[in-house]
């Protein structure tokens, strides 16, 4: 199976988008936010719930790509705030499990510069 963290590395997404997402990063509470975002009950894994964000928000950025019109960007920002904060909690989990981190102590949205552009996980 493919790494999760990995293959989030390789997606590309808006600036604006990424920057808004961020910026409601702060704000995540991870019961209320996943149950609204995914339409259920929120997987009590990390890994799992990151499996389903990245579902939702593929096909959300396909529907962006076409212009689609039930395309809402409201509900877009809403599924990366999960994404980058359960991104975040699975690789702090990971690192805390091997007690030595795979990456430096920042957040999953300090990495997202690391390639010079502020594209999505560029550099997870």
């Amino acid at each position: 199976m493919t790494d999760l963290l990995s293959l989030l590395a390789t997606l590309r997404r808006p600036r604006l988008l990424m920057q808004t997402a961020r910026v409601g990063l702060h704000d995540y509470r991870r019961e209320a936010h996943l149950q609204r975002v995914l339409k259920g009950t929120a997987p009590a894994q990390h890994g799992a719930a990151l499996a389903k964000l990245i579902d939702v928000e593929s096909r959300l950025n396909d529907k962006r790509r076409k212009g689609d019109a039930n395309y809402s960007t409201l509900h877009h920002v809403d599924v990366m705030i999960a994404l980058l904060a359960e991104a975040d909690a699975l690789q702090k989990r990971r690192a805390a499990l091997n007690d030595t981190p795979e990456y430096p102590a920042n957040e999953v949205s300090a990495y997202i510069k690391a390639s010079g552009s502020d594209a999505f996980l560029s550099a997870t």
